[in-house]
This record gives C-alpha cells, sequence and structure tokens, in this order.
C-alpha cells in the first residue's frame, strides 16, 4: 500500500521530509488561524504524506482544491466538502496506520465532520489501490488528530463533555503552543500512533 498511494495522490500535494530534521511542513492560510505553520520532525523516510486542505500558488489551481470531489455539489453544506488539514500514511508494528490530522485554534466544532469525511476519502483511495494495483493489505487502522491550541477542548466552549461519545473512537487531541510568528513544532511519534 505505501508503495501504491503516493502514485494515486497528486503529485502537488505530497508533503516530503526534508531538512536536518527530516521534517514535514503544513501551511494554515486562514486569516484567524493562531497555527500558520506545523513542522513534525523526525518523519521515518518510509511515511508518506500529503495535504488535503491544499492551497496552490495559481489562482488558476486554486478552484481545483477547494474540495474533495468536483463531482460534489460546493453548495452542499452538511460537511461532504469538509477536509482534514494532513494525511500521514506509514507502518506500525506491521500495521499500515493513516493518521488523519487538522490544525485548530479555538473551535473545533467541524474537526469531526473534516475527519471523517478526509477518513472516507482516504478509503476510496484504498478501494482503488486494491482494485487496480492488486494491493492485498486488508487491515488498515484510521486515527483522527486534532492539534489544537487549547489544553483541554473537550471541557469547554460549544462542544461540551456530553459530544464526547459522538466522537470518532480513535481521535486524539494535542496541544501545541505556536511562537510569536505563529508556528509549532513537534516531533512525529509525539502523535499517537
Amino acid at each position: 500500500m505505501l508503495t501504491v498511494l503516493p502514485n494515486l495522490v497528486n503529485p502537488n500535494v505530497r508533503l516530503h521530509p526534508s531538512g536536518r530534521n527530516n521534517e514535514i511542513i503544513i501551511k494554515e492560510s486562514g486569516d484567524d488561524s493562531k497555527i500558520k505553520e506545523l513542522a513534525i520532525q523526525d518523519v521515518p523516510t518510509s511515511v508518506f504524506a500529503f495535504e488535503l486542505d491544499f492551497c496552490p500558488a495559481a489562482a488558476k489551481d486554486k478552484s481545483r482544491y477547494q474540495q474533495l470531489s468536483c463531482y460534489v455539489n460546493p453548495d452542499d453544506g452538511s460537511g461532504v466538502n469538509k477536509s482534514c488539514d494532513f494525511v500521514v500514511v506509514f507502518k506500525y508494528k506491521s500495521k499500515l496506520k493513516v493518521l488523519l490530522g487538522e490544525l485548530k485554534s479555538d473551535d473545533i466544532r467541524d474537526a469531526k465532520k473534516q475527519l471523517k469525511n478526509s477518513e472516507l476519502f482516504l478509503k476510496y483511495l484504498i478501494s482503488l489501490a486494491k482494485t487496480f494495483h492488486d494491493v492485498t493489505e486488508t487491515t488498515v487502522e484510521f486515527r483522527h488528530l486534532v492539534l489544537n491550541t487549547k489544553r483541554r477542548p473537550m471541557e469547554k466552549g460549544p462542544i461540551g463533555k456530553t459530544a464526547r461519545s459522538n466522537w470518532h473512537v480513535d481521535l486524539g487531541f494535542l496541544h501545541i503552543k505556536p511562537n510569536a510568528h505563529k508556528k509549532a513544532v513537534i516531533k512525529f511519534f509525539d502523535m499517537p500512533t
């Protein structure tokens, strides 16, 4: 699977580990974002990572990446056009893991839809790999991760404690503290695997 998925995903959205810290950089373009850039360091070379919230530099390409599929009605507000910020696919203890990550400043309400829709999209890519590339890997574990600036997002705010049961079982929260330039750094294995 790790050899096939990179060929299925558009090369423009891939995140390649680089630099002396072997890091991938996720950028957030929202004006009100408290996290403009997240560096994930010490990424193993066997990891495949890409953005689902890609914003191309060329204005003519922006509409191509505004939703996961151009066949879905862009005006549908149910969540079918939502996606998370990044995806990391890797093997850990001989299991294929897919980590779906979403950067959030304070308001985490949309995170559930973004992560769930991204998981459905990844399941579609995996089914393409199995159907057209004879991939036989059957067990894939998904992890949803919200990286946010609040320490305890489930205790306060509009989502409340009662909403906990409505969240995906494999949801994790990771508190990140951006610097004055709205940049943050974490290590790969700081994220739940």
